[in-house]
This record gives structure tokens, C-alpha cells and sequence, in this order.
């Protein structure tokens, strides 16, 4: 047995592609139920859910990737993470399962760009997967300061 470290990363998929974040920024795992939409809200928002009686900001992924909706379908799960004290939903298209990830695995993320984004942690590749390894906190940081119309 190697005396490395191994660490857990949950993959799931945005439009066919594969991401995963560490384990650890995720507290739980939502069947997509009814959100309830915010008047004026940004774009990548898409409401607030109530959680065992708090109130949960709701994200798209696809929306802070840029990339557009999709409908809802029966695999679209919310993750939960709690990101600056506060708990976020991020509406994921699917949960794949948890990655054991040995360091010999993953490369950094200036293997997918010359100039990758802040939220891109680098990749991971396994037997079946290659994973684009996201930090949630950061994802978010830059459509927390923008200012909507």
C-alpha cells in the first residue's frame, strides 16, 4: 500500500463535460426540487430553497460556465457547499461518484489553457474519467461582485 495520500474529489457533469471538487466543500446532495425564482436576481441565479429551515441561495453551473440551461431533468441534483459561511446549491446536470485521487494523478490546470481560469484546480485522470477539477468559492467570486441590469 502506498503511503501517499489519497483524496476524494465528487465528479459530476455540466453538458457532457466532467468536473469534480474536493469532497470536503460538498455537504450534501439535492434531488432537484422546486426552486423558488428571486426578482432581479443575476443570471446564474436561480432562486432560493428552503433547507431543513434555512434559506439557500440556488446557482446554475451551466450559467457561471457560461454555457446555457437545460431543462430539469430526472439526474439533476444540487449540491450543497458552504462557500464564505453561507450555504450554496449548485445545480449540477448529474452525480457521477466519489474519485480516491492518488497526487500522481492530476497535472495542473495550464495543461487544459495557457490561461486558465481561477476557479480551474488542474485535472485529474483516472482509469475511466478525465476530471476538471473546479474550487466552488472561486467559481463564484466573480459574479459575486458584478453588478446586474
Amino acid at each position: 500500500m502506498s503511503t501517499l495520500a489519497r483524496v476524494e474529489f465528487l465528479g459530476f457533469t455540466v453538458q457532457n463535460e466532467t468536473y469534480a471538487v474536493s469532497i470536503e466543500s460538498v455537504v450534501e446532495i439535492l434531488r432537484q426540487t422546486n426552486v423558488t425564482p428571486v426578482p432581479r436576481a443575476g443570471r446564474h441565479v436561480e432562486g432560493v430553497l428552503s433547507v431543513r429551515g434555512r434559506l439557500v441561495t440556488v446557482v446554475s453551473m451551466r450559467a457561471l460556465l457560461g454555457l446555457t440551461r437545460a431543462p430539469v431533468e430526472r439526474k439533476t441534483r444540487i449540491l450543497l457547499s458552504n462557500i464564505n459561511a453561507e450555504t450554496v446549491g449548485f445545480v449540477v446536470d448529474s452525480v457521477l461518484q466519489v474519485f480516491h485521487l492518488a497526487p500522481d494523478m492530476f497535472e495542473p490546470p495550464e495543461v487544459l489553457s495557457n490561461d486558465p481560469p481561477a476557479h480551474w484546480l488542474g485535472i485529474a485522470r483516472t482509469a475511466s474519467e478525465v476530471l476538471t477539477l473546479v474550487d466552488l468559492g472561486r467559481l463564484l467570486l466573480p459574479v459575486a461582485h458584478r453588478v446586474e441590469d
